[in-house]
């Protein structure tokens, strides 16, 4: 069967559509840009038509040295984007060992923490060998511990945030209303702009003769441009109080999103105060009894979690979670006994004598 041949095109024809590339010898490499000769030499002209043909069959022979299936600017285009993605390979490590660190953190928890869920409680027989008899708290007037002053003191400050922000988040809202209800649009004059802050401006204008000042947030940069070059903007004032004013374009904040830099105070000032209350509740009421550790589950430097079995008044085996702090945290492990209290109508509200922010 013969074999198909390509056509073979003159060497004018190469030089005209830019496809012959500059010859070299074979112990010379490649030029970095190999760029196609579209300019031949004067030596390249000059050959004769009749040596066309034969030129041609031997440039088009496939087991030339010079042949390349793909342009060489191809391959150098491919060399040079791997060597950039080379750049990146630290970074990536980096960043895959700490993902891994992380990951292996979070399996290594819920891994314990489902193997102390499974753990089967502690037989009530072992709870008279430790001489687990449960007695009630002294009637002394319980003192705040280390833990329940910090407990007081984030409360304190969070409260005070809380109250100060709140009325002013309710003080911006009322002029907001004011102004859209009772509100004059006069044409102020653009003093100053500025985008370090966001887009924001200052402005004067003129009301019965006096000069008010004021600054807004304008919602774009294309109106902040608009208002630097115009020198002009749109104010809303109130008539009986020119000096409460703002842009007529500045966008006021949805009365949900406002509030909820209030919701998450709220919960930072609950959470220490309800911790306060429960404490106090067990160091005045509670019973004293002497639970057995079954698992601790590691958390921060300053503590961690310790689940514990105690006998109630019930003669139940009763399973308690409480975190200990540090020093108590390290000297508490799996199998020894720990000091519990616990209230009597509701044995699940418990704690570790360590842990809570009075001291009976």
């Amino acid at each position: 069967m013969l074999e198909a041949t390509e056509p073979e095109v003159p060497l004018e024809g190469m030089w005209c559509h830019g496809k012959l590339l500059a010859l070299r010898s074979p112990r010379t490499p490649f030029l970095a840009n190999s760029e196609t000769a579209s300019n031949p030499p004067e030596s390249y002209r000059s050959i004769n038509h009749s040596e066309g043909p034969r030129v041609t069959s031997w440039l088009n022979n496939k087991n030339a040295w010079f042949f390349y299936p793909h342009p060489p600017v191809q391959n150098e285009r491919m060399v040079d984007s791997s060597a950039q993605n080379g750049s990146h390979l630290p970074a990536f490590l980096i960043l895959a060992a700490i993902i891994s660190i992380i990951a292996y953190a979070i399996a290594r928890r819920i891994y314990v923490f489902f193997k102390i869920r499974n753990t089967p409680l502690t037989r009530a027989d072992t709870f008279h060998e430790h001489d687990s008899q449960s007695q009630p708290t002294d009637t002394v007037r319980p003192r705040l511990t280390s833990v329940g002053h910090i407990a007081v003191i984030i409360a304190v400050l969070m409260g005070t945030l809380l109250v100060g922000l709140t009325y002013a988040i309710l003080h911006m809202f009322a002029v907001h209303d004011r102004l859209a209800k009772a509100g004059q649009t006069i044409t102020a004059n653009v003093l100053s702009t500025s985008k370090l802050h966001g887009y924001l401006v200052q402005y004067e204008f003129r009301v019965e003769g006096k000069t008010y000042h004021g600054d807004s947030n304008l919602p774009t940069l294309g109106a902040l441009a608009n208002a630097r070059k115009s020198k002009g903007l749109e104010v809303l004032y109130l008539p009986s109080d020119p000096t409460i004013n703002r842009a007529a374009e500045e966008k006021t904040l949805p009365n949900l999103i406002g509030l909820l830099p209030l919701s998450f105070l709220a919960l930072i000032v609950v959470i220490p105060l309800g911790q306060l209350r429960g404490d106090y509740l067990l160091a005045t009421t509670g019973r004293r009894t002497t639970g057995i550790v079954v698992g601790i589950l590691p958390g921060t430097k300053l503590s961690s979690s310790v689940y514990y079995d105690f006998l109630n008044d019930r003669s139940d085996v009763t399973r308690g979670k409480s975190w200990l702090p540090v020093p108590y945290s390290l000297k508490v492990l799996s199998g020894s006994s720990v000091q519990v209290l616990y209230l009597p109508n509701h044995p699940e509200r418990n704690a570790l004598k360590q842990s809570i922010c009075w001291r009976s």
